[in-house]
Formats: structure tokens, sequence, C-alpha cells
């Protein structure tokens, strides 16, 4: 559904929500041009309410991030201290690659996409 029809469905969804609790539609003329307004401005500022809460609310989820991202850089320099570069071996002469041998070039892998995003 393309944004345009979600905010059509919405809007739809408002206008039965309004009828049903309220028993008319915008098309009521039992307000002032003043009244009006004065409920405009109130739904704004629930609006500002509701933006505020989400900004701080993202705030909070990029500190975590930033958290979880430089204790997963601490634990990628310790991997790259201790993950041999080769997969010099037992399973070397085999045709088989032991499980030390694909964990360490697995471990090299992830090591270099976090070096390459990191930059």
């Amino acid at each position: 559904m393309s944004t345009t029809e979600q905010l059509c469905s919405m809007l739809r969804q408002r206008h039965a929500l309004g009828l049903a609790k309220y028993g008319v539609t915008m098309d009521r003329e039992d307000l002032t041009p003043e009244q009006w307004l004065q409920h405009a401005i109130e739904e704004m500022l629930d609006g500002a309410g509701y933006l505020m809460r989400l900004k701080d609310e993202v705030g909070k989820m990029r500190d975590k991030i930033e958290t979880l991202r430089d204790i997963g850089g601490r634990l990628f320099e310790g991997l790259d201290d201790k993950t041999p570069e080769t997969t010099d071996c037992r399973c070397a002469p085999r045709a088989n690659t032991c499980a030390d041998c694909l964990r360490h070039k697995s471990d090299r892998h992830a090591l270099k996409a976090w070096k390459e995003a990191d930059k």
C-alpha cells in the first residue's frame, strides 16, 4: 500500500471513529471559527508532544546502539589479536578443513567486514 493510500485509509478510519464517538462529522456547523482554531491548536500541541516523546526515544535508542557498537568494537579488537591469519593446522594436507580453520576463516571475514563498516 502506498503512503497516499495509507493516509487515505487512516483518514477514513478517523472519520468513522469521530462519527461513532461524537455523532457528527467535520461538516458540523455548531462551532465558531475561533472554536475550530482552538481545536486545531490543541491537536497541534498533542502532535508536538508526540514528536518530542519520539525524539527522546530515538535519542535513547541511538545511545544504546553506540554503546553496543563500542562493545562490539572492543570484542573484535580482542578477536583480531587471537584469530590467526592463516589456516596452518592439521587439516592442511587433507581435503576437508577442520572446524578450527573454518571458524578462523569466518572470524577473519567478520573482522574485515567490521573494519570496513567502521570507515
